[in-house]
């Protein structure tokens, strides 16, 4: 399956949405797949036997199974994340073109100097990380909000809502922390390794970014009628 132009997950629950949708008790529900191809073949019948085998293969038999789990909504996270493989530090590396398999040999990363580049690469992974978290909460959003405007959301879909919130200020919060740690260790190996000149450049960066946050906080402030004195408080 295509990963980038397919949601599989998203697809997933709107099936859910569809079955719950129809069949209001298990006993009204035979134990196949008839509704699920039949909704599969309207919407992405290039992936109907996929998905099919993918649910059959997380012990997910039948229309029944999909509709009135309380729990299908981890599972299909879990199939999700499993089919997607969530990106991985050689994957990461890979795509910024360094050469992983070589940096990480033990005999390479000797020096001091490597061991600051090896520090400053894990911080990177983690913020990946972190970043495809973001991503996660903000699908679990969009798609539990999918299933409250459609008027199907259950009282345990709804909690899960409303714990995204908490969710959504940790994310923020680890990302920042993870970012001002690679600032960190990125201005200290520009300085101690030679690279004053960007180093300089990048201080001055820093310093407009710095200008151009406080003028948008300024220009919001106005436009709603608030005290620009307040930012700085």
């Amino acid at each position: 399956m295509s990963k980038e132009n397919f949601d599989l997950f998203l697809t997933l629950i709107k099936l859910k949405s569809y079955l719950i949708s129809l069949v209001d008790q298990p006993e009204d529900c035979y134990k196949n797949f008839n509704i699920t191809e039949e909704y599969l073949n309207r919407r992405c019948p290039d992936k109907r036997e996929d998905i099919i085998n993918l649910l059959k293969s997380n012990k997910i038999n039948s229309d029944c199974d999909i509709a009135f789990d309380e729990n299908i909504h981890e599972k299909f996270k879990e199939i999700t994340t499993a089919e997607n493989n969530v990106v991985d530090l050689p994957t990461l590396l890979d795509k910024l073109e360094i050469e992983a398999k070589n940096l990480f040999k033990d005999e390479i990363l000797k020096s001091e100097r490597e061991e600051k580049i090896k520090e400053i690469l894990k911080v990177l992974f983690h913020l990946a990380q972190n970043w495809v978290a973001r991503k996660e909460i903000e699908s679990d959003v969009e798609d539990y909000s999918i299933l409250e405007e459609e008027d199907v959301i259950r009282p345990e879909e709804e909690k899960k809502l409303s714990n995204l919130d908490t969710y959504n200020s940790i994310s923020f919060n680890n990302i920042s922390t993870l970012s001002k740690k690679y600032i960190e260790l990125l201005t200290e190996y520009y300085f101690k390794y030679g690279g004053d000149i960007s180093l300089v450049d990048f201080v001055n960066y820093l310093t407009n970014i710095r200008k151009v946050i406080t003028k948008k906080y300024l220009d919001l402030f106005k436009k709603h009628g608030l005290d620009p004195n307040l930012i700085k408080e």
